[in-house]
């Protein structure tokens, strides 16, 4: 890994450094799920042998956001509903950017409200929607304790 005027370092290296901030900092903030260091540290060993030249994000690890499907990775948009939901392909954003380089390292952790959003949008059946719009109703009953 090379930019002008900057040390180098390989990619597994750098990788792995953020792979030690996440480990040291999400079990305060809970931000990170799911986390994906082994897949990577693969993809930055992958891209460290390539003899190509590199993309504009080449090494860069990514979290994406819970909304995301990602190839192999689970996704649940932030609801129970879907806590079992793996997408069996990558979603044109994340083609783009593992083609330009990037490595994804995790998803980052979205509420509830986001995945009501999100099902409203993609005109997902009134079904879902409407359970997580219970589950944010529970969410706010419980937190205000009635």
């Amino acid at each position: 890994f090379h930019v002008t005027g900057v040390q180098t370092c390989a990619l597994p290296i750098l990788v792995q450094a953020f792979i030690a901030q996440v480990e040291r900092v999400n079990p305060k903030v809970n931000a990170i799920v799911p986390f994906t260091p082994d897949l990577a540290l693969k993809a930055a060993k992958r891209l460290d042998r390539q003899r190509r030249t590199p993309g504009p994000f080449h090494g860069l690890p990514i979290a994406y956001k819970d909304l995301v499907p990602t190839k192999g990775i689970r996704t649940t948009q932030g609801s129970p509903l879907y806590r079992d939901a793996v997408p069996a392909e990558d979603h044109s954003l994340v083609q783009r950017l593992t083609a330009a380089g990037a490595i994804t390292l995790a998803y980052a952790v979205i509420g509830v409200v986001c995945a009501c959003v999100a099902h409203s949008r993609s005109r997902v059946k009134s079904r879902l929607f409407s359970a997580s719009l219970a589950e944010l109703g529970k969410d706010r009953a419980r937190l205000s304790g009635n």
